[in-house]
């Protein structure tokens, strides 16, 4: 998933860099974090909400919840999934770097 979303930005930031318009690259770069990580957040915002009612339909047992909540809030959410976010972008800068 973050290879085929780093190749549209590849192209854009490579495209910029190979024009040496370093302004529009910058902006490019932050528009492209600002605008993934924002997103990221407000989904993961709206899973944890309705992290409880899902957790009810599917049966969840009551001893498990815990363990469930917990692993969703450390492992999948706001900072696994900005940080992948972030490793995109970073890995598509480095990459047209190289060009």
């Amino acid at each position: 998933m973050l290879n085929g979303g780093c190749n549209g930005m590849s192209i854009i930031f490579a495209e910029l860099y190979g024009q040496k318009n370093y302004e529009k690259l910058r902006k490019e770069s932050f528009l492209s974090l600002s605008a993934g990580g924002s997103f990221t957040i407000v989904l993961s915002i709206v899973s944890l909400l309705v992290l409880y009612p899902v957790m009810g339909l599917i049966h969840t047992p009551p001893e498990a919840e815990p363990y469930v909540v917990a692993y969703i809030i450390h492992n999948k959410t706001l900072l696994s999934v900005n940080g992948q976010v972030l490793t995109a972008n970073c890995v598509c800068i480095f990459r047209v770097q190289q060009l």
